[in-house]
């Protein structure tokens, strides 16, 4: 006699040979599933000291190989400040931010709404809202803001270009995408899922039209079938947790998950990309050096923010930009109508013309290092940043209280 219990593992063999796994339905690997299903990852080292400026240099910035360094932020002494909501509120309450509304890249898929840092600070436990900003030279946070070991000296903190603040109540999920930039990400509260692609193979993947910063595919769920040449390549892995700090070569796509119970922080300076580490500035021997510095207001010139832009024109492995790599770099950055405009393209031609000191149709590092100061395409090139300015509470008083 066939029992229920019979006939519920009939079914449950059933479904399983009917429906299976994706492949065996025709599907590839990793259709429709988070990025970095398709294939097993490779993972990223993991060390637990922090390495010296000139080792920095020679093991992980010059040949582009990320770095995750266990408990490195610990030694910051505003990890453990940045970590009490109420410290941030009534020090920092008035600072007027932009924040993201959604938790999926809401820079790009979604909208923006400008609140005071305090109404942040009271709300996103509750709602679904991201802080994804710059700290500014001008905001008075940047006096809490350190450098690990590994930029104390060589001339690393001159090339400071942004320090980003990334605060959540976690289950935040960016989209794809490359920075212009060397990254030193360092977790304070909650934890970190990385997908990276190596930058040797970033020109493989398929770029949003309008964004080409941006991967084009929705990272929640691949579409195997409309990408697929995400089947073929190789990722690399890396999980943080509070205190550890991972470093991010230039150019190095990359998705970044969030978890954590209801609180999400990380703070990521953005700096060179670095030719060389000058050492002048070190101790002879490196061992004297602090486990950390403070950063203070310091801000990257404006020459220096533009030519650590371009570093990202370069394809890998090349030490010149050609002007057809260039005017697609730039197109791709411009919408439909400033692309039919003349002008527009007038200016990127000139750009180029400037840049290219030598006129044989390229642009060289050597050519970067040496941009004039007085370059007159500076402000028309010159890469935006935020502002910061406060929204004061106005307390209504009596009349009274007045007189």
């Amino acid at each position: 006699m066939c029992t229920w219990q019979g006939v519920y593992i009939l079914l449950c063999i059933s479904f399983l040979i009917t429906c299976g796994k994706p492949e065996e339905d025709g599907y590839p690997p990793g259709h429709m599933e988070p990025l970095g299903s398709h294939m097993p990852p490779i993972e990223i080292e993991v060390r637990e000291s922090v390495p010296n400026p000139v080792e920095f240099y020679q093991k992980y910035i010059k040949p582009g190989k990320p770095v995750v360094m266990k408990e490195a932020a610990k030694v910051f002494e505003n990890y453990k400040t940045w970590k009490n909501d109420t410290y941030l509120r009534e020090k920092y309450g008035d600072w007027f931010i932009s924040v993201e509304v959604g938790k999926y890249e809401g820079s790009v898929f979604g909208n923006d709404i400008e609140i005071p840092f305090r109404i942040f600070i009271d709300y996103y436990k509750e709602k679904n809202i991201y802080l994804i900003t710059d700290i500014v030279k001008d905001n008075p946070m940047r006096d809490e803001v350190s450098l690990l070991k590994s930029m104390a000296c060589g001339g690393y903190a001159e090339l400071v270009d942004s320090v980003m603040l990334f605060y959540s109540s976690a289950s935040t999920q960016s989209a794809l995408h490359m920075d212009d930039f060397e990254n030193m990400h360092c977790l304070f509260d909650g934890q970190k899922e990385w997908v990276l692609f190596d930058r040797k193979i970033r020109d493989k993947i398929p770029r949003m039209e309008n964004y080409p910063q941006y991967g084009a595919m929705d990272c929640r769920k691949v579409d195997m079938l409309k990408y697929p040449i995400i089947q073929e390549l190789p990722w690399h892995h890396a999980f943080l947790e509070p205190g550890d700090c991972l470093f991010v070569p230039w150019g190095w796509p990359h998705h970044v998950k969030s978890y954590g119970n209801k609180r999400n922080m990380a703070v990521a300076i953005w700096f060179g990309p670095v030719e060389r580490p000058r050492t002048t500035d070190c101790p002879d021997n490196m061992e004297d050096l602090p486990s950390s510095v403070p950063l203070g207001r310091r801000y990257i010139e404006k020459i220096s923010k533009l030519r650590n832009h371009l570093y990202g024109y370069f394809a890998e492995d090349s030490d010149k930009c050609s002007k057809d790599r260039f005017m697609q770099i730039k197109m791709d950055q411009l919408d439909e109508l400033e692309k039919r405009n003349e002008t527009e393209n007038e200016i990127l031609l000139s750009s180029f013309d400037v840049l290219d000191l030598n006129k044989d149709g390229f642009i060289s590092i050597e050519e970067l290092e040496n941009i004039p100061k007085d370059c007159e395409m500076l402000d028309k090139m010159e890469i935006k940043e935020n502002i910061y300015h406060e929204h004061k509470v106005v307390k209504k008083t009596r009349k009274s209280d007045e007189l």
